[in-house]
């Protein structure tokens, strides 16, 4: 990714406060944290090849993560099932920040796995097609 790139997202910004792209964007800048981790010794060279042990191995670890970050999400959220009392205070800065880290790790999956923001754009369609069918015909 060049410079070049974030030049011209940042122009789109001044315009319009927002990236043309924001899916793409967030991969993107994904990618370029990626690099830097990557650079240090911190990431391996991807994508990872899933069908080795250690490529598994190494996402189920950032599958675990982003679940772990959904779960700092959730304790924002003090209701309980088992509760009488009704706790409606709610941080929200720290819940999106929360799923702001998940989605983090989400794309960096997608990333080391090899997947671009295309393609998993175009499968969560393919998908959402799919269920939006069933809907219709009450699955």
């Amino acid at each position: 990714m060049s410079d070049k790139y974030f030049e011209d997202h940042e122009a789109i910004l001044k315009i319009t406060g927002q990236p043309e792209d924001m899916f793409g964007d967030i991969f993107e800048r994904q990618r370029a944290l990626m690099e830097q981790l990557k650079n240090n010794d911190i990431l391996p060279e991807w994508p990872i090849d899933l069908t080795t042990k250690r490529g598994q191995r190494l996402i189920k670890e950032f599958v675990f993560d982003t679940i772990e970050e959904l779960c700092e999400a959730s304790f924002t959220l003090k209701n309980k099932a088992h509760r009488i009392t009704d706790d409606r205070k709610v941080d929200l800065d720290h819940y999106k920040e929360e799923l702001g880290d998940a989605l983090a790790y989400f794309v960096e999956i997608c990333i080391l796995s090899g997947f671009s923001a295309k393609e998993v754009y175009e499968e969560y369609n393919r998908k959402n097609a799919i269920v939006q069918e069933r809907l219709k015909t009450g699955y």
